[in-house]
């Protein structure tokens, strides 16, 4: 479901559907979702995730706010794009991570190319297959993880056709 910026309701949405800065995505439970940014930026959000799109204009970096969830991006070009939650804050330079808030910590995972880790606290840079953490009053700290196990539910096989539900109706059903 999307909120568009300066609005209180909720609305559902289908494929493609274009969002602007300030403009809230929440995905519920049991769905996944995918946001393409400008530059083909990847953000995909797992089920119990809210993303802020804080700021997407063309030439600045793009900048998202998580309130809680986890988010996995993959950004191949030089564009620095940067996520926040309420404990850590994830800033990037073309590569592949995720970052979650989920029970009152904040955690950045690099699967590939380098992030800065960051709060009022302290500062990290993590490299591919390093984690930090960080929880309220909390500089991030290094984390062991498996780096696989951090994105295991954002690997999928991308749509390759869209069928409304006349053309659906209209396949045999082995096909449907």
């Amino acid at each position: 479901v999307v909120r568009a910026a300066g609005t209180e309701a909720w609305s559902a949405v289908r494929p493609p559907h274009a969002l602007c800065e300030g403009d809230q995505v929440s995905v519920r439970e049991p769905g996944r979702a995918a946001v393409v940014l400008q530059d083909d930026v990847l953000v995909r959000l797992d089920a119990r995730t809210t993303l802020l799109i804080t700021r997407a204009a063309r030439d600045a970096d793009a900048e998202l706010g998580l309130a809680e969830g986890i988010v996995h991006l993959i950004s191949r070009l030089r564009k620095r794009v940067g996520v926040s939650t309420p404990y850590v804050n994830a800033l990037v330079d073309g590569t592949e991570f995720s970052v979650s808030a989920l029970d009152g910590k904040g955690r950045s995972v690099v699967a590939e190319g380098a992030v800065r880790a960051r709060n009022a606290q302290g500062e990290t840079r993590l490299q591919a297959g390093e984690g930090a953490e960080a929880g309220p009053g909390a500089a991030p700290a290094a984390i062991v993880i498996r780096p696989l196990d951090a994105v295991r539910w954002a690997i999928h096989y991308p749509q390759i056709a869209w069928l409304d539900e006349g053309q659906l109706a209209r396949l045999p059903a082995d096909v449907a």
